[in-house]
Order: structure tokens, then C-alpha cells, then sequence
């Protein structure tokens, strides 16, 4: 997607990252990357002695006509950083050229998903009415929509990885958090918040995950998929006049809940969205206790954003991300972000909001020595 591609440009023109030549292409599928990541594409750095990405297991150019479909960035591995910040993009995984990394297992995605409605998506055969739930008809490249949303899902799930093994990571996309069990919803169809917090749950890499969703909209499918894991903790802050709630007499629409649910009423801006978000944030981490937070970062909350209807300017956008990565690091959680939603008819206005927790991720690295 457009919006993946100019996020990873507004990176390397923000200086975050030095050029297209810090994404790395990983040659393993993702399901290879594990933790400890002890496989063929890393190497403990005798110095430090954390585990770094070995030049010898990545394809590290860039691929000819090569779009990212999703790219994992991390801050830390001072060797292969280039840039003045050492903020490096370390993962990226793209939709054509070359040997790429293929999707993730589909036993990761039926962790969070019904049998019956995965090998619909997959293999091309929902029923009309769950791609008019979802939002869109099946498409002419639809090869490259279900390896993009595959992939998608990977990406967060490698993000989540590197956040345990460092403390912080952030991924260029994710935060599909309307998709339910059976059905899809907002445009989006695999749940990447959910696999990932099932996922590590499964192989015991995480006991307390809490997903922090501070994208506009409610997160009612991971709230749903989530429901019946009593060690998972959702957490959303969101419009409450906005989808999916009263959405066109949508009946199947609004009813899920989160574990904790604030809704804002439209037209809300920074001191209101500040008032809820700092009231409830530390209490939510001081009760659940995670060892994990999943946050999705939309920024959808934005004043000018085209479907958001909250009023959260610019600079309380960029307040908010220090709000969140601070209360998680100041309590010794990890935390991975993903970007969550954002609409707005300009690409580069879009990427720049979108650019604001990687912004507030380097910040809060250096901040806190990680």
C-alpha cells in the first residue's frame, strides 16, 4: 500500500533512518525469527552481547520496483546503524522481487480466526456478504491483497518479538483491529494485534498482554477474539460517535466490548483526550500488570483527519505517543507499536502524523538507555 511506502520515506527524510539501504529483506520466512533469535540470520555482538542481524543472512539492497508491505524498525544495534541517531529500520518485508519472506503459518492465524473464514480469505471464496462487511469487493490483484495482509500480520508479530528482546519496537503498519473471529470489518481481515498476542501466549513468551488501541475507532474485534483469554487486557480510548457504533444500522455493528472501553464524544481535543487517556492508561497498566503492551497508534485522532472526528492537534498528537511509551517504559514494559488508522487525501501529511511514534520511539530510547 501507498501509505506503508511513504511512511518508509518520511523515515529516511526525517533522518531516522539513513537510506533505503538500512531495510533489510530477511531470506527466512518470518516463522524462522524466533526468541531467542538464534537462526542463520543473527549473531551475538561480543561486545554488547545481544543478538544483531548477521550481514551473511539478509539481503541487504534493495530489490528493483520493490514496495514495502511491512517493516519492522527497531533502535539499538549500533553496528549496522548508519544513521546519527542509530535509529535503524531492521526488518522490512516486501510485496514483489526476489526471494521474499512468504506469509506466516496458518496455524498463527487460526489462533485468532475461524477455520472456515481463514481458507475463504486465503484462497479467494468469502461470500459476498462478508467482503460487503469487510468493505470491499474482491479485487482484480487479489494474489498481492492477501499476501499484503498476510505479511502484515508477520510484521507485527516480528515487532512484538524485538520489543521483548529490547523493550521497544515499531511497525510500519498493523493495527487491523476491526477484523473478528469470522468476519472482517473496516476494511481490514486478519487481526494482527490478536494473532500476535495469541501467539506469544501460545509459546509462552508472554503470560499478561495488554493491547492499548488509541486508533479513533473502537477496537471491536480484538476486544472480541480477546474476550474468552482471560490473560489478555484490552484497552481502548475512542470516539463513541464514530464506527463501529450506530454505523449505517449496521446491526452486527457496536456490540463488542473492550475490557475497558473510554468513549469521547466527536469534537473532543487535547485536554479532554488528555483528562481520559492519563486516567486511565496508568490504571489500566497498574491492574493487569502486562508484560506486553500491543499499541495500536492510529492517528485517526488527528484534528484534519478525513474520518477521525476527534480534535487532538498536531503537537497533542506528538504528546500522546510520549504519554503512552512513557508509562510502559517507566514500568519496565515492553511495547511494541503498530500505526494503526489514518486517513487524509495527502500522502505526505498522512506519513508525517503516522511518523510521530517513531519520532517519540527514538526519544524514548535514548531516553531510557535501551
Amino acid at each position: 500500500m501507498w501509505k506503508f511506502r511513504d511512511l518508509a520515506d518520511r523515515l529516511v527524510s526525517d533522518g531516522l533512518v539513513q537510506s533505503h539501504r538500512d531495510f533489510w529483506t530477511p531470506e527466512d520466512p518470518p516463522a524462522m525469527v524466533l526468541s531467542p533469535p538464534r537462526g542463520a540470520g543473527w549473531q551475538e555482538d561480543s561486545q554488547t552481547g545481544r543478538m544483531r542481524p548477521n550481514p551473511s543472512g539478509f539481503t541487504a539492497r534493495l530489490l528493483a520496483g520493490s514496495r514495502p508491505s511491512a517493516v519492522v524498525a527497531c533502535r539499538g544495534c549500533a553496528s549496522l546503524a548508519r544513521s546519527q541517531q542509530h535509529f535503524h529500520c531492521l526488518l522490512a518485508l516486501w510485496t514483489s522481487g526476489g526471494r521474499g519472506p512468504r506469509g506466516p503459518p496458518d496455524d498463527w492465524l487460526l489462533l485468532a480466526h475461524d477455520a472456515e473464514y481463514c481458507r475463504g480469505f486465503l484462497e479467494g471464496t468469502l461470500d459476498a456478504a462478508r467482503w460487503r462487511r469487510i468493505g470491499f469487493t474482491q479485487c482484480s490483484d487479489y494474489g498481492a491483497l492477501v499476501r499484503r495482509t498476510r505479511l502484515e500480520v508477520a510484521g507485527t508479530v516480528l515487532a512484538a518479538r524485538l520489543a521483548l528482546q529490547r523493550g521497544l519496537a515499531c511497525h510500519t503498519a498493523g493495527g487491523t483491529h476491526h477484523a473478528h473471529r469470522s468476519w472482517g470489518s473496516g476494511y481490514t481481515i486478519l487481526n494482527d494485534l490478536a494473532v500476535a498476542a495469541l501467539l506469544l501466549l501460545r509459546e509462552g513468551l508472554v503470560s499478561r498482554p495488554l493491547v492499548c488501541d488509541l486508533d479513533v475507532h473502537q477496537g471491536d474485534g480484538t476486544a472480541e477474539i480477546l474476550a474468552g483469554e482471560p490473560r489478555a487486557f484490552t484497552f481502548s480510548v475512542h470516539c463513541k460517535d464514530n464506527f463501529p457504533f450506530g454505523f449505517k444500522g449496521m446491526s452486527h455493528l457496536g456490540a463488542d466490548r473492550s475490557d475497558l472501553d473510554v468513549g469521547l464524544a466527536a469534537g473532543t481535543a487535547d485536554q479532554g483526550y488528555f483528562g481520559a487517556l492519563e486516567a486511565h492508561l496508568p490504571c489500566a497498566l497498574d491492574l493487569h500488570r502486562p508484560d506486553l503492551v500491543l499499541y495500536d497508534a492510529g492517528v485517526d485522532v488527528h484534528a484534519d483527519d478525513g474520518l477521525g472526528r476527534l480534535g487532538v492537534s498536531w503537537g497533542g498528537l506528538r504528546r500522546r505517543e510520549d504519554v503512552v511509551l512513557e508509562a510502559c517504559l517507566s514500568r519496565k514494559i515492553p511495547i511494541v507499536c503498530v500505526i494503526g488508522g489514518g486517513y487524509d487525501r495527502s500522502a505526505s501529511r498522512l506519513s508525517r502524523r503516522h511518523s510521530a511514534v517513531f519520532h517519540a520511539a527514538a526519544a524514548a530510547w535514548a531516553r531510557h538507555g535501551l
